[in-house]
């Protein structure tokens, strides 16, 4: 837009594409992940552009959903992966010596997702926990000391231990750190 005065506005609408790297993945499957991001203005000043949040605090998102202008009770389903749980901004201004009463904003977000944790105790924990209780209680009451059937049962249970670690390796998230899950299988 351009006004009599000689000013011009211009807008140019467009999306940000955000990539971050997330903390708290080391104790999968019941962590907590936090991706931390700036949205900054590197060329214009405050007067010439301004980054503000409309408020300081953030949102809660399930609580934002459920009550907002559009109730959007899809995006709370249980059967999703994670969960956004909490989103919070924090509005910081950097003062440069050449322009010095004209600020440059940045709003550092930090958005917190919560992972769904049923089907990985469901599937992944749960049967290898009862898979050792039975075959420890097997082993000791029901198989004589000298018997081959022990050896036979011992190479089963190392089976199904691999079998049941490439299981579980699949679904694990590719990583640069050592999962708490890792340390099991």
């Amino acid at each position: 837009l351009v006004y009599p005065s000689g000013l011009v506005f211009w807008s140019r609408p467009g999306n940000l594409q955000v990539l971050c790297r997330f903390s708290g993945l080391v104790n999968f499957p019941h962590d907590r992940l936090q991706c931390q991001f700036d949205v900054a203005a590197w060329v214009l000043p405050a007067s010439s552009q301004g980054l503000y949040p409309k408020g300081l605090v953030g949102y809660k998102l399930p609580e934002v959903l459920a009550s907002g202008p559009i109730s959007l009770q899809s995006a709370l389903s249980s059967y999703q992966a994670q969960s956004i749980t909490n989103v919070s901004v924090h509005y910081a201004e950097n003062t440069y010596p050449s322009e010095p009463n004209d600020p440059y904003p940045t709003l550092t977000y930090t958005v917190t997702l919560d992972r769904n944790t049923f089907f990985f105790l469901n599937f992944a924990l749960l049967p290898n926990v009862l898979f050792a209780l039975i075959s420890l209680g097997i082993m000791f009451f029901h198989v004589a000391p000298n018997v081959e059937g022990r050896i036979s049962l011992l190479l089963t249970n190392l089976l199904l231990v691999v079998v049941e670690k490439q299981t579980v390796r699949a679904f694990l998230p590719v990583c640069g750190e050592l999962l708490w899950i890792e340390m099991f299988f």
